[in-house]
């Protein structure tokens, strides 16, 4: 334990060893419940816009990708949670391969444990993305045990929708909102901030098909 603590606070080690302390007192504070798990969520909306509007000419050229920012969201299914939730899950790993990898490869630089840490942040990403499925689940309500047939609900599409790119749309359920992986109907688009009909839910690949919600006036 006396060892493993001293390669946690080497140079090496220090950001993934600080990350983890933190995640773990915010956890320990919100389960006491003196602060909200989402305390220090943050909008993870910002900017998606313009990320979006910068791809477009790429992106049209680019059936079935991602675009820009709501892909990668979506992806790593980033906003399916509280931010500090989802960050457990990529610190925790990044921890432990950043004490592994430094100490079979005898690292202790600060700037070298820097520069390998790119890399070991890219593969907890990839272990967050499958390993938070379930919490994200159970935290959205889809873990079976209520009625989650969400077609014919309304929702707010988060960002542009259109061809094949995956998008997201925000919608209230029980008191708390749920965000959804979401698609537009072939040929449809639909735009960031609009009202839609959730169409149909494609299950295997986890998303929803949208139209825009069309209002009689």
């Amino acid at each position: 334990m006396i060892e493993l603590l001293q390669e946690a606070v080497k140079g090496a080690n220090i950001i993934p060893t600080f990350l983890l302390v933190f995640v773990l007192m915010y956890g320990m504070i919100a389960f006491m419940g003196l602060i909200d798990f989402d305390t220090i969520d943050f909008d993870l909306d910002v900017d998606a816009d313009a990320d979006i509007d910068m791809d477009a000419d790429v992106d049209a050229d680019a059936e079935g990708g991602l675009s820009g920012v709501s892909g990668f969201l979506s992806y790593f299914n980033i906003g399916r949670m509280p931010i500090m939730i989802y960050l457990f899950f990529v610190v925790f790993p990044m921890w432990v391969m950043s004490i592994l990898i430094n100490h079979l490869l005898g690292i202790e630089s600060f700037w070298l444990g820097l520069i390998l840490l790119l890399p070991i942040i890219f593969v907890s990403l990839f272990f967050a993305k499958y390993a938070c499925i379930p919490v994200a689940k159970l935290w959205e309500g889809l873990d079976g045990t209520i009625d989650t047939n969400f077609e014919g609900k309304t929702c707010t599409v988060l960002y542009d929708a259109k061809g094949d790119l995956l998008s997201q749309a925000e919608m209230e359920w029980a008191g708390d909102k749920v965000r959804l992986n979401v698609k537009a109907l072939q040929g449809k688009h639909i735009s960031e901030g609009d009202q839609a009909v959730i169409i149909e839910h494609v299950e295997d690949q986890d998303f929803y098909y949208v139209e825009t919600l069309h209002l009689n006036v």
